[in-house]
């Protein structure tokens, strides 16, 4: 039964992963042609910063209820409410230094906007936070359909509101209203949840509070450092080879960052349906998992080196010509970024996360260090050379890791049955 659960959502995860994508480039491809190009400069600016906001502060918490809500039971709507209420406050708090810091003097014109910013703000966050809420009560294909739901009705509504107005806050609304419906309706289908499968006359079994901070500390760990490589490798690549060669970078790197962030998402249904299966099932779990992510890694990959040239092509023959290698080389990458990927779900599951933080530390400083030392001027044959040389690294280490992990795994399953 978990097998199949974890498949169903897995699939339901990929799949929503793709169309969102998919939907999402049309979505700033119609605003372009709908919209003038200041007032798309400026929600995108205000979209962008809530939803990186709402990555910072959903993600930790996220995955401690990836992780432990499964093992909640009667706490478990006391445990969401809680986790809510913290990201919240973080989400208002985070919003308020960007406002007074940031250059938001240019898009925000009066109190009602700033007000406006702050709301949307807390329900992008919110939004966000519900992912990991229905992937910690093991039904993560409620999140795929919620965003399927969200991409196509913001694409419906971006197009009704150019019949009207042509501003901003016209954008921004036709991202937030499809927001403020999913998390509506997915709160609904998480107090059903909660209500017919969960034992809440069960004790909870949580472990203790030092426990849960270090977890939670090995989460932000793991977040913050795999933000440093996308948030800092534009920069380095402007600094060494120019603002050219950036554009295409960019170009190329939204598939690639599309394709790794999908298989990232696929952590989350694993380690939900771990925590609460038998230790014996653990591994049973594992192998499966590893089995579909490692086929999602290398479909993604043959996806890049065929679809990925022509794409460019269709952007631009300068873009084709100078950003085809690094797909090329992200081919090649793919798989061995699921063989981390693998150990780190591996790694939440068991809540052993220090080496996995330092697995991707090193990785980071491998490809950081290198392009930042690059002396070749090859450009993004360079980046993605360095990218290789990075995740083999890292393959290399998950594997004896995760190698340790299932023996010793194994050897408490024979010891609890003796």
């Amino acid at each position: 039964m978990a097998n199949q659960n974890l498949t169903a959502n897995f699939v339901a995860v990929v799949a929503a992963g793709a169309v969102t994508g998919v939907l999402g480039l049309v979505f700033w491809a119609a605003a372009g042609r709908l919209y003038p190009a200041n007032e798309l400069g400026a929600a995108s600016a205000l979209i962008n910063t809530a939803v990186m906001l709402a990555t910072l502060s959903s993600s930790s918490v996220g995955a401690l209820y990836e992780r432990f809500l499964p093992l909640a039971y009667g706490r478990s709507r006391s445990v969401i409410r809680v986790g809510q209420l913290a990201v919240a406050v973080f989400s208002v708090g985070a919003a308020a230094l960007i406002l007074v810091v940031g250059p938001t003097a240019k898009l925000l014109t009066g109190g009602t906007e700033v007000v406006a910013f702050l709301v949307f703000c807390v329900v992008t966050t919110a939004f966000a936070l519900q992912d990991h809420i229905v992937t910690g009560l093991q039904v993560a294909r409620w999140s795929a359909y919620k965003n399927v739901f969200h991409s196509v009705s913001k694409l419906v509504i971006l197009i009704c509101f150019a019949v009207f107005s042509t501003s901003t806050w016209a954008i921004v609304g036709s991202w937030w209203i499809p927001a403020v419906v999913g998390l509506a309706a997915l709160s609904i289908v998480v107090r059903r949840r909660i209500t017919q499968t969960v034992d809440l006359q069960r004790a909870a079994e949580l472990p203790g509070s030092r426990e849960l901070w270090s977890y939670f500390a090995g989460s932000v760990g793991i977040l913050a450092v795999g933000t440093a490589v996308p948030l800092v490798v534009p920069l380095l690549v402007v600094a060494q080879f120019g603002v050219s060669e950036n554009a295409y970078f960019a170009v190329a790197w939204s598939m690639v960052s599309a394709g790794v962030i999908v298989l990232h998402m696929l952590i989350g249904p694993f380690v939900a349906e771990a925590a609460s299966a038998e230790p014996a099932k653990q591994l049973a779990l594992l192998k499966r998992f590893s089995l579909l992510l490692g086929a999602a890694a290398c479909l993604g990959a043959v996806g890049l080196a065929a679809a990925g040239p022509f794409i460019l092509g269709v952007v631009g023959d300068d873009y084709r010509s100078n950003g085809a290698v690094l797909l090329y080389y992200a081919a090649a990458v793919l798989p061995l970024t699921s063989i981390y990927i693998i150990y780190q779900a591996f790694a939440r599951a068991t809540r052993r996360l220090r080496l996995a933080v330092a697995i991707q530390t090193l990785n980071a400083a491998i490809i950081l260090g290198g392009i930042s030392l690059s002396t070749s001027g090859e450009g993004l044959a360079e980046v993605g050379r360095w990218f290789l040389a990075g995740e083999l690294v890292s393959a290399v280490l998950s594997l004896a890791a995760l190698a340790v992990g299932v023996n010793r795994t194994r050897a408490q399953n024979v010891k609890s049955a003796n």
